[in-house]
């Protein structure tokens, strides 16, 4: 099939019960562990996998741009990057610039969502 990149969000168990107890320390840990698992899968394959950073509403696991970057830093793969898309940042972020500028040298992709309560960055 020739597929160089894959992206998507990265899900614990999902409908998440909000009820429940979560550790979102251990879930984020153990997120990391499984990903160098896959990312050495993703080497050999000359694969890149894109982490969507979701709003809060859609997982608990990864919201920010600066939660983005310490889970890809802390994989340490070169195939692992991330996904920011301005949907999210505008529920997420205080500011496009700053989430985007901290992040650039880890994005593998950026969809863009013009949205009409949005008049410029």
């Amino acid at each position: 099939m020739n597929i160089k990149f894959l992206g998507g969000a990265l899900y614990s168990y999902w409908p998440l019960d909000m009820n429940m107890p979560r550790n979102k320390k251990e879930d984020v840990e153990r997120a990391i562990k499984n990903m160098r698992r896959l990312s050495k899968i993703t080497e050999e394959n000359d694969v890149t996998l894109g982490m969507e950073v979701l709003n809060c509403y859609e997982t608990y696991m990864m919201n920010t741009c600066s939660e983005a970057i310490d889970f890809v830093k802390a994989v340490h793969s070169s195939q692992v990057n991330i996904m920011l898309g301005t949907f999210h940042m505008n529920i997420e972020e205080n500011k496009y610039n700053s989430g985007y500028t901290a992040s650039r040298s880890k994005i593998g992709a950026f969809p863009y969502w013009r949205t009409k309560y949005v008049s410029s960055w």
